[in-house]
């Protein structure tokens, strides 16, 4: 499954953003990657920006397609320039995205607990009804306890032997369903 930007804000993608954000106003922003951001880390690199540059931050939802099988919001943090643009200072890791639809949140912030992405099918089918309940309980596993406020890769020390088994499961169990989606929809 290739995960792209929606290339419109389409009736599907509207309804989308205002089950997240009553009143919703996605908006699309360039990636202004300068080279000193680190690869998924906009609350970092966002930090890192208005120390150099003033602004503040936009805290709210990166908006992703992965058609015909979700759509996905991942709560996503921008900078605000001290003239009032936002910026997404943050690469993506993802080929060919140089741009995001980003949805502002000004009800929400990031404040040092991870944030459960938002994904919704757009095909009915099991088999995605599946996924994303997989990628519900890999998140629930990985964010017990002090897990919710670690950032980056989890290592062995730093779970219980019962945490890494369900991290285990639910990260296998999503690969799973993710091949079996990619060969069904591609």
């Amino acid at each position: 499954m290739k995960s792209i930007t929606p290339p419109e804000v389409s009736t599907t993608v509207q309804a989308f953003c205002e089950s997240i954000v009553r009143g919703a106003k996605p908006i699309f922003l360039e990636v202004e990657d300068d080279g000193s951001g680190e690869l998924l880390d906009c609350y970092g690199n966002v930090e890192k920006k208005i120390k150099k540059d003033g602004g503040k931050v936009q805290y709210g939802w990166q908006v992703i397609l992965c058609e015909p099988v979700f759509i996905e919001a991942q709560f996503h943090a921008v900078w605000v320039d001290p003239a009032g643009a936002m910026h997404d200072v943050t690469p993506t890791g993802i080929e060919d995205m140089s741009r995001i639809l980003f949805l502002p949140d000004f009800e929400k912030n990031y404040e040092g607990k991870q944030i459960d992405n938002v994904q919704q099918a757009l095909t009915e089918d099991p088999l995605i009804t599946s996924f994303i309940n997989a990628n519900r309980k890999y998140f629930e596993a990985t964010n017990q306890g002090r897990l919710a406020e670690m950032n980056g890769e989890i290592t062995v020390d730093q779970v219980s032997p019962s945490q890494l088994a369900d991290i285990r499961l639910w990260n296998y169990e999503g690969r799973r369903l993710s091949e079996l989606l990619s060969r069904k929809y591609l």
